[in-house]
């Protein structure tokens, strides 16, 4: 969506649908509320979307990232990486990059796949893997 100048801010797995219930189902992603078309370099600031999905930088006002590692890592074991009832303390643990792969589930993932994630929730946008370098990644 950023390659044709479209932000969605709240991409979460709620709101990707298949459209219908076959193994290769094509996608789609909805709601697109929170939405803005950008101009090419430039950087989104506002803060908006679910806590939980929302980028290091946007929480330091500083652009926007890593929602789709957020979706990957609840698909691959079934809870997100960043959780706490109370946001001050989400915010925090995904500003300081604080996740673990530590349950048994992550013990039958591919060290491929963790390589992969461990790359896209760094907290720096500028040191953290891009859409185009991620899917050069050998996972």
């Amino acid at each position: 969506m950023h390659s044709i100048g479209v932000a969605h801010r709240d991409l979460k797995l709620e709101n990707i649908l298949c459209v219908d219930d076959q193994p290769n189902s094509q996608i789609k992603v909805s709601d697109f509320g929170l939405s803005k078309i950008v101009e090419k370099k430039k950087k989104l600031s506002s803060f908006c979307g679910t806590p939980g999905y929302v980028a290091p930088e946007v929480l330091a006002r500083n652009g926007y990232g890593f929602e789709g590692c957020v979706i990957m890592y609840v698909l691959l074991c079934g809870y997100p990486p960043f959780y706490e009832e109370n946001d001050a303390l989400l915010f925090d643990q995904i500003q300081n990059g604080s996740f673990e792969f530590d349950s048994s589930v992550w013990d039958t993932i591919s060290s491929n796949a963790k390589d992969l994630i461990s790359h896209l929730l760094i907290v720096d946008p500028q040191k953290r893997l891009t859409a185009e370098q991620a899917l050069k990644h050998p996972w």
